[in-house]
């Protein structure tokens, strides 16, 4: 299968989640990047284009305690079945959510994954893949 637009961003650098606070990740810069459907914004993804895309997220997430949801939305709307919840204290987690998203009103739409942590966490590393089916 081939695309016409695809984006690879990652961000090493550590983020931060306070306690009880709803923080979006930021993704960095892209890494790799084709097509004229998918830039970086604001550390999101901006996709500018009609269509079903493919979307991977990648985190490496320490908690310090209790419950952690991180969540996936496409334009501020929740995607449906990409809202995580575990519990975890002070250990490394690694997380890979994929889901599949469809821009289909013509105009610039973010993808964005927030996190919250009932104790706190520290995001060591933030990756997101998007390919334009």
């Amino acid at each position: 299968m081939s695309c016409n637009s695809a984006i690879y961003a990652v961000n090493t650098a550590e983020q931060t989640i306070g306690e009880n606070i709803t923080t979006t990740i930021n993704f960095g810069a892209p890494e790799r990047r084709f097509g004229n459907a998918l830039n970086m914004s604001g550390g999101n993804v901006e996709v500018n284009g009609y269509g079903f895309y493919e979307v991977i997220v990648f985190l490496a997430i320490t908690p310090n305690a209790g419950e952690v949801t991180i969540q996936i939305l496409n334009n501020g709307v929740p995607v449906p079945g990409k809202t995580l919840t575990f519990t975890s204290a002070g250990a490394l987690n690694i997380i890979t959510l994929p889901c599949v998203v469809r821009e289909k009103c013509g105009c610039s739409q973010s993808i964005t994954v927030t996190v919250t942590a009932e104790a706190g966490a520290t995001v060591s590393d933030a990756t997101i893949e998007v390919v334009k089916l």
